[in-house]
């Protein structure tokens, strides 16, 4: 979970009463470490659903940290979204400092996901994201981003079919997230899966700016 998506989880959702937050040795002290604990499941006002605890080592404020500073690193304890085990890590640092401004962030995912029938994938993410709207040089709930993402992994489903797969995001159509909702509301992604020596070409859509769960996607035109 990234700031930006923190941020959203933060606004508007009802799992405040269901996790716990704890601070070691206290948050406005730096390296602190930030424990979020969901217990078996918190649900936000959009449906989703998280359940056991994620570590984020917090090693500088984002705000007043120079150019290619680690901001954070997290890490995951028997952590669901949806059902969903997600493990491994991930690890955000300043590309341009909020001052003079915007500031702009890149996040580095590492990641074990696994389901419930059995399909695992494991890939790397590197996405940036800076501000393209909002109040402030700093990242606030009002803020809207633009994104670039470029990710790589491999995937195994339940009958022990491999996919190997990449993405990165469409330079003609740029994803856009806002701060305050849990969705990327528009752009695209270029997608490749390679099975059994064949190539397939995707492409999902994320649609027109709206905040929804709802997306498009092509498979082979």
């Amino acid at each position: 979970l990234d700031i930006c998506d923190a941020l959203a989880e933060g606004s508007g959702s009802n799992d405040a009463s269901c996790r716990t937050v704890t601070y070691i040795p206290s948050k406005d002290v730096y390296p602190h470490t930030k424990i979020v604990d969901y217990g078996s499941g918190c649900t936000t006002e959009s449906g989703i659903t998280r359940s056991g605890k994620k570590f984020v080592t917090v090693y500088a404020d984002e705000n007043t940290a120079p150019a290619g500073k680690v901001i954070s690193v997290t890490t995951f304890s028997n952590y669901y979204v949806d059902g969903v085990s997600i493990g491994g890590n991930v690890k955000i640092s300043v590309v341009s400092p909020a001052t003079p401004g915007p500031l702009a962030l890149r996040t580095v995912e590492t990641k074990v996901v696994a389901d419930a029938s059995g399909n695992t994938t494991t890939y790397i993410n590197t996405s940036n994201r800076k501000p393209i709207g909002g109040a402030s040089t700093t990242w606030t709930s009002d803020d809207v981003f633009q994104m670039t993402a470029d990710a790589h992994g491999t995937e195994v489903d339940g009958d022990s079919a491999m996919i190997v797969w990449k993405y990165n995001s469409d330079p003609a159509n740029p994803i856009i997230k806002m701060a305050d909702c849990p969705f990327r509301a528009q752009g695209g992604l270029q997608i490749n899966l390679k099975q059994n020596g064949a190539i397939t070409k995707e492409y999902l859509d994320y649609g027109n700016g709206d905040c929804d769960d709802a997306a498009t996607l092509s498979v082979n035109n």
